[in-house]
């Protein structure tokens, strides 16, 4: 089965009515389900990120579904890849194996909002946005 060829700044499946919301939502069930702090902290992750994408996409004058939508669906899959992550790490190496999770989540983010953008806005951009969005969740994690 061929897929349909889309044009430039069109995105699938996320261009799907709700469906960043949708995956966003079954994993926060999958979280709560195995273990409440990934879900509190899913949850919290989702809403600040969230909130600021949603800003960025306003100051843009862009559709803000798009940019919230597109950092629910990359969080709903890097969030608990980070969890596991620092599960198989250990407590002897917990900040190198944490800043080379987060960095790696950091390009992982930038290159699925490039390729969600369908490479509309320049992989450099969405780099910026990805570290940015991190590290205020990352920095809002520690003082918290």
């Amino acid at each position: 089965m061929r897929l349909p060829v889309l044009p430039k700044g069109s995105i699938w499946p996320a261009s799907l009515p709700g469906t960043p919301y949708l995956v966003a939502l079954f994993t926060f069930s999958l979280a709560a389900l195995w273990w409440w702090p990934l879900a509190i902290t899913l949850f919290w992750t989702q809403l600040l990120e969230g909130s600021v994408a949603g800003l960025i996409g306003w100051w843009r004058h862009e559709p803000i579904q798009r940019w919230v939508g597109w950092i629910l669906l990359l969080n709903s899959v890097t969030q608990p890849l980070l969890w596991l992550g620092m599960a198989s790490g250990g407590t002897a190496v917990y900040w190198p194996t944490l800043l080379l999770l987060e960095a790696a989540i950091w390009l992982g983010e930038g290159v699925g909002l490039y390729w969600l953008s369908r490479r509309v806005v320049p992989l450099q951009k969405v780099i910026l946005l990805s570290i940015l969005l991190n590290a205020i969740s990352f920095g809002i994690g520690l003082w918290l």
